[in-house]
C-alpha cells in the first residue's frame, strides 16, 4: 500500500476502518472536557465518538448558496479560536454534501487554526477525487491527521480496514492507545488482493462517477 499510494511507510498506520481511526485519533489528541469543532450535519459518527470521549462538541452550520452546500471553513476557524478548540474535524470530500475543498484551502485552514488545535481530515471518499493520485494526497501535514478507508472505492466496507497518514511522532502516540490486533489476517489478505488490482478499483471509481 505504501509503495502503491506513494506514501512514506513511517507516516502510515493501518487500523480497523475510518470509524475506528476517528475514535483512535480522538483518544490520542483530546482529553475529556476539551472542545472539538465539526460542521453540523456532516458525518455524524465523529460527533458520537467525540461525545463518547467526553469532549464538548461545537457545530457551525454549513455554508449555503445556490448550488452549494459546503462546510464553512471560516466558521470552523472562528469557532476553533473562540472556543479554544483542541481539534477540528473536516470530511473532504464532505459526507453527505460531496463538496470538495481544494488543497490550497486545506492548507490555509491548517495555517489559520490555533497552533494547539489539531485538524482531523477525513478523506474516506478521497479516491473519487479527479486528482486522487496527486503528490499532495500522499503528504503527512504537520498538525493534521488524515484518515483513509478501503471501504468505498475498494469495496471492503464489511471487512473494516483503513489507514491514517500523519507525522511519525503522531502515529507513535496513536500506537500507544490503539487496540491490539484490530485488523484480522483475513482482512489484511483481502486488502492485498484489491490493492494488487488497481485497474478494477479505478473502473469502480469511474462507474460511480459516470452519469446515469
Amino acid at each position: 500500500m505504501s509503495a502503491q499510494q506513494g506514501i512514506a511507510l513511517e507516516t502510515m498506520l493501518v487500523d480497523a476502518g475510518a470509524d475506528s481511526l476517528i475514535a483512535l485519533a480522538l483518544r490520542t489528541t483530546c482529553e475529556p472536557g476539551e472542545t472539538v469543532v465539526s460542521t453540523a450535519g456532516t458525518y455524524p459518527t465523529f460527533g458520537y465518538f467525540a461525545k463518547g470521549q467526553g469532549c464538548r462538541l461545537i457545530e457551525p452550520s454549513y455554508f449555503e448558496a445556490p448550488g452549494v452546500l459546503a462546510p464553512d471553513l471560516e466558521a470552523l476557524i472562528a469557532a476553533a479560536h473562540q472556543e479554544n478548540a483542541r481539534l477540528v474535524y473536516l470530511a473532504n470530500p464532505d459526507n453527505p454534501s460531496g463538496h470538495l475543498h481544494n488543497d490550497s484551502a486545506i492548507l490555509k485552514l491548517r495555517e489559520a487554526l490555533p497552533d494547539s488545535c489539531w485538524l482531523m481530515l477525513d478523506e474516506a471518499y478521497g479516491d473519487f477525487r479527479d486528482d486522487a493520485g496527486s503528490e499532495f494526497a500522499a503528504k503527512a501535514i504537520p498538525g493534521v491527521i488524515r484518515l483513509r478507508t478501503l471501504s468505498k472505492a475498494h469495496g471492503l466496507a464489511g471487512l473494516r480496514i483503513g489507514y491514517a497518514i500523519a507525522a511519525p511522532e503522531v502515529l507513535a502516540m496513536m500506537m500507544k492507545v490503539r487496540i491490539h490486533y484490530a485488523v484480522s489476517s483475513l482482512t489484511l489478505a483481502a486488502a492485498e488482493v484489491v490493492l494488487d488490482h488497481p485497474g478494477e478499483v479505478n473502473q469502480h471509481v469511474a462507474d460511480v462517477k459516470s452519469p446515469p
